[in-house]
């Protein structure tokens, strides 16, 4: 049975290597114990030593023999077991058939779904991605895998612009993590030596070789690099600095011709450095370097060409998840102490095999970003900090099965990748490539969404894209508000932000080749209630008015909203589409029976939310009217002037004359008498004459404006209507013939 060595190799690099002799010459199977354990204890047995093939074995005696039908732990067990040996079509078989059990460990839900993506069956991972998050909360895992199958069709965007292609110097083992140095091209691999020597430790995950490190020279020669690096065990990723003189490579805990190993008897990974002599040539005895530890693993360095920032893996104790990449700055003659990268690059699964380009983008693999499957290749840019934004490399760099360890030309448009693509089941290969835009050149739009009046951030907020060719894809701001998209050059995004309890907010951007990164924040007003509120009553008595007809127009949004008040004489209008700081106008209209009409305007900046109580504001109470009644009292109506001895309507008389047109018009069975009078002065006869030329004067402009001339009648009562004392021969200043000179507006008919 093949087996991949993909599997083998991450976890020997994320995890350890397990020191005791069985592993290294193989697991004895005669054990005189093993007759007092069942098939499923010598499994587990297995297991832990990393001997899966075995494990599988006797897990799969143990699964015959079992009289439990369900056998659910067996059945992870099993499943578990594929897992490690890097076969998704199997894993998935097995964790399906467990996972028909209520109560699990939510890790297998994760496993699962992993398996399924593996095999590109995105929908059904989904559901298991979510179910894993539902169980397991604080693991941001689950909704970043989501989100990157929602959008898988961005990780192809740019498939034509790479060309991606298998390399002829790739064994029937494992050969995987170039790198590029003088020309040359340094590699691991599992490929067994020309001359095996005796005692040749195997590795027991596979019976195969262990992992040495090769060179591919300008002559396409391969051999395996000197003796000061390579042992009889594990070695590793390595990296070049100082012009290549020095270099930093991984190998197991190793010393003096043995292995050593942690208190729970596993040989972990260290970082070593060497340099190379100047005059022989030769590579110095391997020295650790200082924060290596017996009880975690360190590895997979790559370094900036001055020798002074290095990054690393490891799995030491405080970090993110699995493996985590490290920070180490040479300062003074010492690295200093490892700094965890940021929350933007580690994750709560496993990210490995960084590779430092042009001392600034850090590409790496990790099975914790949401990709097309397995491990994904990624970039950030380091000089954009903590927050910078990762970005997956996308189709072809990258597969639904393990990809990682690349390497690129100083151009960035070449280079190599490692990857088990060919068959999920068969050893890791060395991949090379050429694309026409540089991994780095990342277009994205991010931003984040916040209340607009409080300025908090709003989680789960949907953010709805459609293209210019139509298509549309849907993502969710996260928990603290952020939202990030993949974008392409020259292309028009038309973005919508919605959230339950908001209004939609939107923005068109057009993304353009000389900017990689555009920030788009969204400012989101909440849904308030909003409402004009109030109570009709009657002017005189103050009493509420019920059945009165109220019609409520829009001037804003030109729409109209009818409504009868209640016995208690109110109404309540909702106001909708509108948000805190909008202007509203309103015309209102009141109509009852017996009362005198009346329209009113309503304007106003919204600036709470809540109920608007009109009484506080306006007049709203209604007059009731009887035949006699003079509506120029009612509405405070000024006088009307005219010019001494004249009859034609002046400005600010038209003016006064057109409120009575008004309540004419919203009043429309009213029929009014315009009576004109006049004081004593002067002769009775041509006071008459006067106010009745005034009087029809007056009627005949309301005419004009629209009142049909049969419901207002002109007449002109001259002194004939005195209502003071002064009458003919009784003096009285001017102010008191004032109050005679008057028009009058009494209704005759309603």
């Amino acid at each position: 049975m093949k087996i991949s060595n993909t599997k083998k190799l991450k976890e020997i690099f994320l995890f350890s290597i397990v020191l005791n002799i069985s592993l290294i010459n193989g697991v004895a199977q005669s054990n005189i114990f093993n007759l007092f354990k069942t098939s499923e204890d010598i499994g587990d047995e297995y297991f832990k030593k990393f001997s899966y093939l075995d494990a599988l074995a006797s897990y799969s005696i143990a699964i015959e023999e079992s009289l439990d039908s369900n056998s659910t732990n067996l059945k992870f067990k099993i499943a578990e077991t594929y897992r490690m040996l890097n076969d998704p079509e199997n894993s998935s078989k097995w964790y399906e058939e467990g996972l028909l059990m209520d109560s699990i460990n939510p890790i297998y839900s994760l496993h699962y779904a992993e398996a399924l993506s593996s095999l590109k069956r995105y929908d059904e991972a989904k559901k298991w991605y979510k179910k894993f998050g539902d169980n397991v909360s604080a693991d941001g895992r689950s909704v970043d895998k989501i989100t990157r199958i929602n959008t898988h069709e961005e990780l192809f965007r740019d498939e034509s612009n790479t060309t991606v292609n298998e390399v002829s110097f790739n064994s029937e083992y494992a050969d995987f993590s170039p790198i590029i140095h003088a020309g040359d091209v340094y590699f691991v691999s599992s490929r067994p030596s020309e001359v095996k020597k005796v005692n040749t430790p195997m590795y027991n995950w596979d019976q195969s070789d262990f992992l040495d490190i090769y060179i591919l020279d300008s002559n396409k020669s391969i051999t395996k690099f000197n003796k000061e690096i390579n042992t009889r065990y594990h070695e590793g990723p390595l990296t070049f600095y100082d012009e290549g003189r020095k270099m930093l490579f991984t190998r197991n805990n190793y010393k003096m011709g043995f292995l050593r190993k942690s208190d729970e008897g596993i040989s972990k990974l260290k970082l070593y450095s060497s340099e190379q002599s100047t005059t022989s040539g030769r590579w110095s005895e391997p020295k650790e370097l200082y924060f290596n530890n017996d009880e975690y693993s360190v590895g997979h360095p790559t370094i900036s060409s001055d020798g002074r920032i290095l990054y690393f893996i490891s799995d030491m104790p405080n970090g993110h998840g699995g493996t985590d990449i490290y920070k180490s700055v040479y300062d003074s003659g010492n690295w200093q102490t490892p700094q965890l990268l940021g929350h933007n690059v580690n994750t709560e699964g496993n990210e490995m095999f960084p590779y430092l380009h042009n001392g600034r983008f850090l590409y790496f693999a990790s099975n914790g970003h949401g990709g097309l499957g397995g491990l994904d290749l990624f970039v950030v840019d380091l000089e954009k900090g903590e927050n910078a934004q990762v970005f997956n490399l996308g189709s072809p760099i990258n597969s639904s099965f393990d990809d990682f360890g690349i390497t690129l030309q100083p151009d960035g448009l070449s280079g190599y990748l490692s990857s088990n693509r060919k068959d999920s089941r068969q050893n890791d290969d060395i991949y090379s490539f050429i694309t026409t835009i540089p991994f780095s050149n990342k277009f994205i739009i991010k931003g984040i969404v916040y209340n607009r009046l409080t300025k908090e951030v709003l989680p789960n907020a949907m953010i709805r894209i459609k293209l210019k060719n139509g298509s549309l894809k849907n993502i969710e701001t996260d928990s603290v508000g952020f939202y990030s998209l993949d974008a392409s050059p020259n292309e028009i995004y038309d973005i919508n932000v919605s959230k339950n309890g908001y209004y939609d907010a939107h923005s068109t951007l057009t993304v353009k080749g000389n900017q990689t990164e555009y920030e788009e924040d969204f400012y989101l007003n909440e849904e308030y209630d909003f409402t004009l509120y109030g109570i009709i009553k009657d002017h005189k008595t103050d009493l509420p008015l019920d059945s009165v007809n109220i019609l409520i127009h829009n001037k804003v949004q030109m729409n109209d909203a009818d409504y009868v008040t209640t016995n208690d004489g109110d109404f309540e209008h909702e106001i909708k589409r509108v948000e805190m700081g909008d202007e509203v106008k309103f015309h209102l209209k009141f109509k009852k029976r017996g009362y005198l009409g009346k329209s009113i305007d309503y304007e106003a900046i919204l600036n709470k939310p809540g109920r608007i109580n009109l009484n506080e504001s306006l007049n709203i109470k209604l007059d009731k009217i009887t035949v006699g009644t003079d509506i120029g009292k009612l509405i405070d109506l000024n006088p009307i002037y005219f010019d001494l001895g004249k009859s034609f309507i002046r400005p600010d008389a038209a003016a006064e004359l057109n409120k009575i047109v008004t309540i004419m018009k919203e009043n429309p069975t009213m029929v009014i008498e315009l009576g004109s009078h006049t004081d004593a002065r002067g002769s009775a006869a041509s006071n008459f004459s006067l106010s009745d030329r005034r009087a029809k004067s007056s009627a005949q402009y309301i005419v004009t404006q629209g009142i049909e001339p049969s419901r207002i009648i002109g007449k002109g009562y001259g002194e004939k209507e005195i209502i003071n004392k002064c009458v003919d021969g009784v003096k009285c200043n001017e102010d008191e013939h004032q109050v005679n000179r008057r028009t009058e507006f009494k209704i005759v008919e309603f």
